[in-house]
């Protein structure tokens, strides 16, 4: 019973972020609003990556915890590192409770980076959680003369991160500026 109201909160606490309809629907009501529903759960990755195989495995973990068991039915919605369905769930998407997302780890970050794609105020998202953490490492050549993130800003250094395209980001260093730090 914990589990089911920590995770009705939680969806809850989704919906109220991006103003879906079932708010301030009681435990009880909340069971017959997503009984024999589908959630559409889009995924930015391709079939069998990585965020693919944790969106699958979560949404059948999900359904057994969701008030009213409703189906969680992966789709991929793959295109530009992930703000093809970010863009998509902050816009577009119907605000009923009925679609939630599993996208690339720095989507959220990408409009407090000036990313001019991203179409949606992170900051009003309440992103939900994470299925692994991920260490961040920036590596410069001799060559850059960069030795210090200090010096990395001030030269505004163009760090990229390796993916497969279109998910490759290259973001000038100076832009992050002292966030960078963290």
């Amino acid at each position: 019973m914990k589990k089911t109201v920590a995770l009705a909160a939680l969806v809850t606490a989704f919906s109220t972020a991006v103003g879906l309809a079932p708010v301030a629907l009681a435990q009880s009501d909340l069971k017959s609003y997503y009984a024999g529903k589908n959630i559409d759960f889009l995924i930015s990755t391709g079939e069998g990556a990585t965020y693919d195989a944790y969106a699958r495995a979560l949404g059948r973990v999900m359904k057994k915890y969701m008030p009213g068991e409703p189906t969680f039915v992966p789709k991929q919605m793959v295109g530009a590192g992930g703000l093809t369905a970010a863009n998509y769930i902050y816009n577009i998407a119907p605000k009923n409770g009925l679609v939630l997302g599993i996208v690339n780890n720095p989507v959220p970050f990408l409009p407090l980076l000036g990313e001019e794609h991203a179409r949606y105020d992170s900051l009003k998202i309440n992103w939900i959680g994470s299925a692994a953490s991920e260490t961040a490492l920036l590596i410069a050549s001799k060559e850059s003369g960069v030795k210090t993130i200090d010096e990395a800003i001030a030269k505004g250094l163009t760090v990229a991160r390796r993916a497969p395209a279109p998910a490759a980001i290259s973001t000038p260093i100076s832009s992050i500026g002292l966030s960078a730090r963290s």
